[in-house]
């Protein structure tokens, strides 16, 4: 599974840097997004605090709802056709957080704006879901989360948004191997 997850989003993150080559976006701008209005330790903090207490309530929403729970099968069978265990899934997390927010917010936030960024974010995770009432609510939840992850760009800084994605990621993963067994 890590050789997985490094290649999937070593490509990703080479993608988001290739843009910035191919859409001449100075790297200069590109660092001020990074670094924005908040140090790198703030950042940190500030997204590993949004991502726990988001990571919390979408938990809690699963668990009382049973809201994305195809959703959440089709994760766990995934989970197990890799052979996931702990060390893998927070490599998962980690990389998506970094990757997914350097692609979505880094390049596309920056180039055509929150709207567009959102939308890519969902088409990414959310449409391959289906039709159904729990696909559409999973998009829903994905489009309104990249919009989230974009306000923590611009308020906070790249950084922010990237710990953030990666904590959520991690707690849903984390709930998903211990109680969809």
């Amino acid at each position: 599974m890590v050789v997985i997850i490094v290649v999937f989003y070593g490509a990703v993150a080479a993608l988001a840097a290739g843009l910035v080559w191919i859409l001449h976006i100075p790297l200069d701008v590109w660092q001020r997004e990074w670094w924005h209005v908040a140090t790198a330790p703030v950042q940190i903090g500030i997204g590993a605090v949004v991502g726990g207490v988001a990571g919390r309530l979408i938990c809690a929403l699963i668990d009382r709802t049973g809201l994305f729970r195809d959703i959440l099968d089709r994760i766990r069978t995934f989970l197990d056709t890799l052979d996931a265990d702990t060390a893998s899934v927070v490599l998962l997390a980690g990389s998506a957080g970094f990757a997914e927010e350097l692609l979505f917010r880094g390049v596309i936030d920056y180039r055509w704006g929150a709207w567009i960024a959102a939308a890519g974010f969902t088409l990414a995770h959310g449409l391959p879901m289906g039709l159904r009432f729990s696909g559409l609510a999973y998009s829903a939840y994905v489009f309104m989360a990249g919009l989230g992850f974009s306000s923590m760009t611009r308020t906070w800084g790249l950084i922010s948004a990237m710990v953030a994605h990666a904590v959520i990621d991690w707690m849903v993963l984390r709930h998903i191997m211990r109680s969809h067994r």
